[in-house]
């Protein structure tokens, strides 16, 4: 049985500073699962809308925090983990010192 090609889109991005020599570029993404609610659920009126995690919610909050760590040329900027996906600001560095 074929499998359907995944639905891709080109992030956002934005070149950081004005000058030319500028090296590092900031990535808007959304990473989504296939299943809403794989990660948790919104929050009760109580809480607004934070999203309550689950297991499998917190381990792709704890990995995306690896990210950081396993790329030297890679920042993560303002991230959160939603019910149904990861939304993230990540910048990367292009220069080869890193």
């Amino acid at each position: 049985m074929p499998v359907a090609a995944p639905r891709v889109r080109l992030a956002n991005t934005f070149q950081l500073g004005s000058s030319p020599q500028t090296t590092a570029t900031a990535y808007h993404i959304y990473l989504r699962t296939h299943e809403a609610g794989l990660f948790g659920q919104t929050g009760l009126a109580q809480t607004g809308d934070t999203p309550l995690l689950n297991a499998v919610g917190q381990i792709a909050a704890d990995e995306w925090l690896r990210t950081a760590q396993a790329y030297q040329n890679i920042r993560l900027d303002r991230w959160r983990v939603l019910p149904d996906g990861i939304r993230a600001v990540v910048i990367v560095d292009s220069r080869q010192d890193n």
